[in-house]
């Protein structure tokens, strides 16, 4: 009898307990902690993306040629060579891009891709990004991307095709060597180009991306 009655005796103070409402809070929704309030584990990278990336596509065989373009959200990918007496060669291996070796005569650092393939990345680039070419010697050279240039290919499949600056309020119509000049011989910039589709033709008219070096090129591995 004196343990029932102990047991109504503390009853209210009990029920007072579990009824006290919770204090408003506002959830953390930007780093998830366990119940009892510790944060979680984090798993810190033990080494740079860039310096990751650098040790998979650095070719010594291949010092002087570019050989990765990374950009730290968007894009990593190898960078092949066009075989020779064939500039209009594009790679279809959806992880590579492939080097316009034309444009190499002019100092220019031009990459291809088709746009159903890594050239659709090109497409989320914005002026302002920053672009590192790495070569097969592990050093590097950083971009920014200064313009974005769009032009409507007036016969889309046809490498000789005549062009419009989608840009030009005139509508002035240029041919592909105007065009070529017109990109590819500002030296020591780096060019991205693909095609844009619109209304179902893959090769309706062609972007360009075009970066200008931020500083020298540095060595491997990073300071």
């Amino acid at each position: 009898m004196v343990k029932l009655q102990h047991f109504f005796l503390m009853l209210p103070i009990f029920l007072n307990t579990i009824m006290v409402p919770l204090e408003q809070t506002i959830p953390l929704t930007g780093l998830p902690v366990y119940l009892d309030g510790r944060p979680p584990f984090i798993v810190q990278l033990t080494q740079d993306p860039l310096e990751l990336f650098i040790e998979q596509v650095a070719k010594p065989q291949q010092s002087s040629s570019p050989v990765g373009l990374f950009h730290p959200v968007l894009l990593q990918a190898e960078i092949i060579q066009q075989p020779k007496n064939a500039p209009g060669f594009v790679s279809t291996d959806p992880q590579k891009l492939t080097q316009f070796s034309l444009a190499g005569q002019y100092g220019v650092t031009a990459l291809l891709a088709h746009n159903y393939l890594m050239g659709q990345t090109f497409f989320k680039f914005q002026e302002g990004d920053i672009l590192t070419i790495v070569y097969g010697d592990k050093t590097f050279q950083e971009y920014q991307i200064e313009e974005i240039r769009r032009y409507q290919a007036l016969t889309p499949n046809s490498p000789y095709s005549k062009f419009v600056n989608l840009a030009d309020p005139d509508k002035k119509v240029i041919t592909a060597t105007d065009l070529f000049y017109e990109i590819y011989t500002q030296k020591d910039t780096l060019v991205l180009q693909t095609c844009i589709e619109k209304e179902g033709e893959l090769s309706w008219g062609r972007i360009f991306i075009i970066a200008r070096p931020i500083e020298a090129m540095t060595t491997y591995p990073i300071q």
